[in-house]
């Protein structure tokens, strides 16, 4: 369900770059970047579905758990993306 957009989410993120060349190290920057917003968001789901949140009933776990999804990995390409330009302009 959740798949098709967060690949749109990295497909941008890897797409929109600052004008200038692009080099190998930002390529591997952005890569890690993706790689690591992955992880971060199935170790965040994985945690969220075991957590106990108490007697509600059990459609609000996999809700938590896609709603979690949605916000970490989406923040966590902003912020590789406000890194990328701080290193970009720290670098010239």
């Amino acid at each position: 369900m959740m798949l098709p957009v967060l690949i749109i989410f990295a497909w941008l993120y890897l797409r929109v770059r600052p004008a200038g060349k692009r080099s190998r190290s930002t390529v591997l920057f952005d890569i890690v970047i993706v790689c690591i917003a992955v992880l971060i968001s199935v170790l965040a789901l994985i945690w969220v579905d075991d957590i106990d949140i108490g007697n509600a009933n059990e459609i609000w776990k996999p809700v938590l758990s896609i709603i979690t999804t949605f916000h970490i990995f989406p923040f966590i390409l902003c912020a590789g993306w406000w890194l990328r330009r701080r290193w970009l302009e720290g670098s010239k």
